[in-house]
């Protein structure tokens, strides 16, 4: 059975209230946690509102959402996790981001793509 329920505020019995505005507002609409072995595509570990995961070579990949975005400014955040010494040499950037995709790219000491060991993009907007 599918119906709406309309509320302003939701309580709880100890921890007090909040404005439904934040729930809407304030969850994430999506994201996936991937891990990318050196050699082969990465692979999803666990998501939300992911239909894939591409693998656009070393370093570079593109995730898609199931449901879109209204726009495609909505705010997303990534990080990546490497075992190795060099970690403070990686550094993680978003490009060409739309209503149903976001890339995000991975650098070694500012220059050259690498490949990561654990990847998370997270994502909040509104959905369409």
């Amino acid at each position: 059975m599918a119906g709406t329920i309309v509320a302003d505020d939701i309580q709880h019995s100890t921890a007090g209230s909040v404005g439904t505005e934040y729930v809407v507002n304030g969850s994430a609409k999506g994201w996936v946690n991937y891990n990318e072995p050196s050699s082969g595509s990465p692979s999803v570990q666990q998501s939300f509102n992911n239909s894939s995961l591409t693998d656009n070579g070393t370093g570079d990949q593109t995730v898609t959402y199931t449901n879109a975005f209204n726009y495609a400014d909505y705010a997303y955040s990534f990080q990546h996790h490497r075992s190795g010494a060099s970690d403070n040499n990686r550094r993680s950037y978003g490009q060409d981001i739309s209503s149903t995709t976001a890339r995000v790219r991975h650098v070694y000491q500012f220059s050259s793509l690498s490949d990561i060991y654990d990847g998370m993009i997270i994502s909040q907007g509104d959905l369409a």
